[in-house]
């Protein structure tokens, strides 16, 4: 009995020590691939501007008749626009954009006759609105100062509301 026992013990000592394999689960399988998703419009882009008006020498604008202004003032003012571009590549953008620059009020003096008959003060607004079929050309692409050219295409549209002209006597 003695050797049973010994074997029996044995038995159990290597049973112990032996892996339990049958407990042990496998790494979950990896998730399935999602479905491919393809970027749609990755080169568009809004812009928006927004700026100030100044007039430098209003004197040499066409305004009025063609009549030569002997006192002539434009006042500043103010402008906004925006568009939407697409960069087709790494050097090459377009853009299609609109803007309206806000009434600039006008005045102007003149004398058809050299003061002699007297003379014409002229006031009113002048209000322009633009839109600009823009191209650009980067020839900077990834360097920090980007130097660019821009051709662009112009519908330019300027009305101007006249107050009514009086002349001292």
């Amino acid at each position: 009995m003695g050797r049973l026992k010994t074997l029996w013990s044995i038995g159990v000592i290597l049973g112990l020590s032996a892996p339990a394999v049958a407990a042990d689960f496998s790494p979950p399988p990896p998730p399935p691939p999602g479905p491919i998703v393809s970027e749609l419009g990755s080169g568009w882009y809004l812009r928006g501007d927004v700026g100030w008006v100044e007039f430098s020498d209003p004197g040499k604008l066409p305004l009025g008749a063609g009549l030569p202004f002997d006192r002539v003032g434009l006042r500043e003012t103010w402008s906004v626009g925006g568009g939407i571009g697409y960069q087709i590549n790494s050097w090459f953008r377009t853009d299609v954009t609109a803007d309206w620059r806000n009434d600039a009020k006008f005045f102007g003096v003149n004398s058809g006759s050299n003061y002699v008959n007297g003379y014409s003060i002229d006031n009113g607004k002048i209000e322009s609105s633009t839109l600009l079929l823009n191209g650009y050309i980067d020839f900077g692409a990834g360097t920090a100062l980007r130097p660019m050219s821009a051709p662009a295409s112009a519908s330019p549209r300027t009305t101007s509301t006249p107050t009514p002209a009086r002349s001292p006597a």
